[in-house]
């Protein structure tokens, strides 16, 4: 059973009758609000997070987080166990939760039979103009717009550093390594990344190789190491260096995580090697049983780490 349902989750969709987060729909905080348009030929939707003190006067920061391949927007939500609403409830942070097409993000993977890749889905000009109806609706801090996700979602993390530097302050991809043909594509400029990453992920190889299986490949990415090294490269900080305050002794009882920061001034690429974690979301809720994601490291935060990462981090 759980072969099956590792190959139906790389391959294309769940198992018949199945879905992640089912309860996600029950579990909508009231400051939610479903958005949508049309872009391009596409009707595209999003869930916004507004939290009840909301300055409509002040510009304050934009944080889009990208759900993973076959999960949701809501679900997203869910499974950071609401952590980016409840920063929002005492900082006054807009949080908006993306609707991928077809549950699965335009990613820089080729290789992969995906309805977002076989119909060339514009998923960058889709965040474009999202985060540009949402500056029209409430103003938002232009040097404070970032994204995370995980999963799929971390690998388009990856997409936006290249493409939306532009735009984007900040990128913190989970659970979510370097796709090799990311490599060969440009890079416009250096952009701040998190990247957090269990060593025993049993869908990321942590080093690195073919997602999925090899009879039906989902695309093959870098190891973790050969991803921190290509980004310090691209942000030319590869002397740059220092250990962070980490948790390997704030354990769990099953995971840990080691810290490790390279950066100068406001530019910055920080690594959290989460020890014994999985395919999860540090301090939420697991995708599916642990037996077919590993473990969720709960002595680390993902969403308030992101945050205090991308506080530090604006746009230049």
């Amino acid at each position: 059973m759980r072969w099956m349902v590792l190959l139906a989750w790389w391959c294309g969709g769940l198992l018949p009758g199945s879905e992640l987060f089912p309860d996600a729909g029950s579990l909508i905080n009231p400051g939610m609000k479903h958005e949508s348009f049309t872009y391009g030929t596409l009707e595209r939707s999003w869930w916004r997070y507004l939290p009840p003190k909301h300055d409509w006067n002040r510009a304050v920061p934009l944080m889009i987080a990208l759900h993973g391949g076959f999960c949701s927007a809501l679900g997203m939500s869910s499974l950071t166990e609401h952590g980016f609403e409840q920063i929002a409830d005492k900082t006054d942070l807009v949080v908006i939760y993306p609707e991928s097409i077809d549950k699965n993000w335009h990613d820089d993977r080729t290789n992969i039979e995906s309805v977002a890749l076989n119909n060339n889905v514009d998923d960058i000009g889709f965040l474009r103009a999202l985060i540009k109806q949402t500056q029209e609706e409430t103003p938002i801090d232009p040097k404070r717009i970032y994204v995370c996700g995980i999963s799929n979602g971390a690998l388009m993390c990856y997409r936006v550093a290249r493409e939306m530097p532009d735009v984007i302050a900040a990128v913190a991809p989970v659970a979510g390594l370097l796709p090799i043909e990311a490599k060969e594509l440009p890079w416009k400029q250096p952009v701040s990344t998190l990247l957090i990453q269990g060593n025993l992920d049993p869908l990321m190889p942590f080093n690195g190789g073919i997602l999925g299986s090899p009879a039906k490949p989902r695309g093959t990415v870098l190891s973790a190491e050969d991803t921190v090294r290509f980004l310090l490269e691209q942000d030319h900080l590869s002397d740059q260096t220092r250990e962070l305050p980490s948790g390997e002794h704030v354990s769990d009882g099953f995971t840990s995580y080691r810290a490790t920061a390279y950066g100068r001034d406001q530019l910055e690429v920080d690594v959290y090697t989460v020890m014994g974690g999985g395919h999860t979301w540090p301090g939420g809720r697991s995708l599916m049983q642990e037996q077919q994601v590993g473990r969720t490291c709960m002595s680390l935060n993902a969403c308030t780490t992101i945050w205090e990462f991308c506080l530090l981090h604006p746009r230049p």
